[in-house]
């Protein structure tokens, strides 16, 4: 019997679905002072930074619903999102991270993103970052029933990439949250924790992934073969 060698010059993954704010986009700065703002303003209610984070998960609209009477909900959320686009000179890719998505679809791997920001907000920041061309067919939080870290948005991800389910292991989720991490293990995905949009670590306690990058070429490095020059 003879044995094939080992394909060394594979990906180690076929697809990798990355997580939008905090993860390739550093707008959380950004997002907090929307929210902070619009809660001031028409609920004259304060909001913590963690307050905020803890209640991350749903699409800004629904988030901003526990916080603004319903009868201000509609021209609350203009406000909010005035807020935002008006920051857009403060809203940039984390270093590093165009190169890794240049260099992951250079070499095959498909892309995804699931995040659980709405169609609204997710479609804006793409467009203005230049992200398109990599997530075409993003799935948002208006995508789902279930929020993270239910499962439902990284199967979507991995559909839209044509990545079937049951080739889930050869699936990697990267984001800067442990319901991303959630998320990726409940689907039955490597996950990687992308620490270099994460504020506070010790978030992750706790929290079992299989991978924890502290930069985008650390990422690319993992999922590339060594003979692409990766190293």
């Amino acid at each position: 019997m003879t044995h094939s060698a080992p394909d060394t010059d594979r990906p180690a993954f076929d697809v990798v679905i990355f997580d939008q704010d905090g993860t390739l986009v550093d707008t959380m700065e950004v997002i907090f002072e929307a929210f902070v703002n619009t809660a001031r303003r028409f609920a004259d209610r304060r909001v913590t930074r963690e307050e905020l984070f803890r209640g991350m998960g749903p699409p800004e609209e629904e988030m901003l619903r526990g916080y603004v009477p319903e009868h201000l909900f509609p021209e609350a959320v203009e406000f909010f999102f005035g807020h935002y686009h008006r920051t857009a000179d403060r809203i940039r890719l984390f270093p590093g991270v165009k190169e890794a998505l240049e260099r992951l679809d250079g070499a095959g791997v498909k892309l995804g993103l699931f995040t659980g920001k709405g169609r609204r907000g997710t479609r804006w920041t793409l467009d203005l970052l230049g992200l398109g061309r990599w997530f075409a067919s993003p799935v948002t939080g208006d995508d789902v029933e279930r929020y993270k870290p239910d499962p439902e948005g990284v199967r979507r991800a991995m559909s839209a990439a044509g990545v079937p389910a049951e080739r889930s292991g050869r699936a990697l989720v990267v984001g800067d949250s442990p319901y991303d991490i959630q998320a990726g293990r409940a689907a039955g995905t490597k996950t990687g924790v992308a620490l270099w949009g994460v504020g506070d670590i010790s978030r992750f306690d706790g929290v079992e992934a299989d991978f924890r990058f502290e930069t985008p070429a650390d990422l690319v490095r993992a999922v590339l073969p060594v003979s692409s020059g990766t190293a």
